[in-house]
């Protein structure tokens, strides 16, 4: 199994329900729960989310710092320079969600169900496709009482801190 050979504990894994399709401008819009959403949003993500099958997402954190591209290759295990090319395996292995999913995970962890998200500050990071068919990472992180919402590429060469959690969808 791939994950015995991460540098990460697996935390668990988690079943979702089915999504419904979703404009992506209606994705995180309840002001009562989220504060901030980035235009990235809408400007990187194609236009319609579609719809989700329900299924299991695995949850990871990493015990260094990492970029999104070195938490790609650990995942996939392999050493791959190219984001693209890690955004390719990505998408073959079905490890990619969409906004809706995500918003669903945030309602059930405010409603009361421990889904698994931090909720301390710290950021839960999801693989998206993107409106180029490329993946992009969705930062949803919770600050005081409401959520924040934010989207950055790939190859974004930034190193997150131990402890954030990645949701690898489960196809």
């Amino acid at each position: 199994v791939l994950l015995c050979r991460m540098r990460s504990s697996h935390l668990r894994t988690t079943a979702t329900k089915a999504t419904q399709q979703k404009k992506t401008k209606d994705c995180f819009a309840d002001r009562s729960r989220f504060y901030y959403s980035v235009g990235n949003l809408d400007n990187w993500l194609s236009k319609n989310q579609p719809e989700q099958p329900g299924g299991c997402f695995s949850i990871h954190v990493f015990e260094r710092e990492l970029t999104f591209k070195e938490m790609a290759e650990q995942l996939l295990v392999v050493a791959e320079e190219d984001a693209k090319v890690l955004g390719n395996l990505l998408k073959e292995r079905g490890y990619t969600t969409t906004l809706p999913a995500i918003e669903a995970f945030i309602e059930c962890q405010e409603s009361g169900e421990d889904v698994g998200l931090r909720t301390d500050g710290h950021c839960n990071f999801f693989f998206v496709e993107d409106d180029k068919g490329s993946v992009s990472v969705v930062n949803a992180y919770r600050y005081d009482r409401q959520w924040s919402v934010d989207v950055h590429r790939l190859s974004y060469d930034v190193r997150w801190n131990a402890g954030c959690r990645l949701f690898v969808r489960n196809s």
